[in-house]
């Protein structure tokens, strides 16, 4: 799975845009480097571009919340901001809802999940 990263500090987001197939080590990887990164702006919303993801439904539960896990604790620190994620398909997008659903429930985040990149730029600016 690759993974690139675009920050469009005058719309104030960042779009991590994923290709390839599903690997959720990569998936994590990326959401540590991204929290880790010594340029990190909290103040940056950002974009999940999972639509030329391919095996997204592979994700276990357990690792799901990982990932919530993760990202509640970090956001703890930062404080909230919004998330957009893209998927492609009906099944990926089931599986980005319940993520959109923990998350929501276990920290002071907006997340919101969509069909089209347009809608969600729009919806994160």
């Amino acid at each position: 799975m690759n993974i690139e990263t675009e920050i469009n500090e005058s719309s104030n987001f960042r779009i991590h845009t994923l290709t390839g197939d599903f690997d959720f080590d990569e998936l994590f990887d990326a959401l540590v480097s991204v929290y880790d990164d010594e340029n990190f702006d909290r103040n940056l919303n950002s974009v999940w571009d999972f639509i030329d993801v391919k095996g997204i439904e592979t994700i276990s539960t357990n690792q799901i919340q990982k990932i919530v896990a993760y990202v509640t604790w970090k956001r703890e620190k930062y404080g909230g901001m919004k998330t957009a994620l893209v998927v492609s398909n009906k099944i990926h997008y089931g599986i980005a809802r319940m993520y959109e659903q923990s998350l929501e429930a276990s920290s002071k985040s907006e997340i919101m999940v969509f069909r089209d990149l347009g809608s969600a730029v729009e919806w994160i600016s």
